[in-house]
């Protein structure tokens, strides 16, 4: 999924992305080495300190860390954004919190990317089931742990 959310970045030309978790910070690496080509900004969240896990100063001139829950970051927010990508807490509530919450930041034709949609069935699993009943446009990719992709 590294490849693909780097190519999704590229083929966007993406030039800002918020991402909502980042702990291993396989996603976040994969969108900064775009955004070195897009010249472009990454803007991630989460609740735990993450802020090490960057440490290219190349890749950290691309980055802004915000240590916060995302209900409470989104309130800090005014630009739309090109790519969200929604790989935080996988229970139910929070990822359809999120989706809510993100949805009105994506501009037109940009992309919301739910990770974990086939290895957390209950949470984003039945938040892509549930955006695809309501009609969004959103196709589910066949990667090992599930990408559900949708376009505004």
């Amino acid at each position: 999924y590294i490849y693909l959310l780097y190519s999704l970045a590229l083929a966007t030309n993406a030039q800002l992305i918020y991402e909502i978790g980042v702990n291993g910070a396989r996603s976040t690496h994969a969108f900064l080495c775009a955004m070195q080509i897009t010249g472009g900004q990454l803007w991630s969240c989460d609740v735990v300190d993450y802020d090490h896990r960057v440490t290219d100063e190349k890749l950290r001139k691309h980055w802004g860390f915000f240590h916060t829950p995302a209900a409470e970051w989104r309130k800090s927010l005014s630009s739309q954004c090109d790519i969200v990508f929604i790989d935080g807490h996988h229970n139910y509530e929070f990822v359809s919190e999120d989706v809510e919450n993100f949805w009105p930041f994506v501009k037109k034709g940009g992309l919301m990317v739910l990770h974990d949609t086939k290895y957390m069935e209950r949470g984003p699993g039945e938040v892509f089931r549930e955006l695809k009943e309501q009609g969004v446009g959103i196709i589910d990719l066949p990667t090992q742990h599930g990408i559900a992709v949708a376009r505004k």
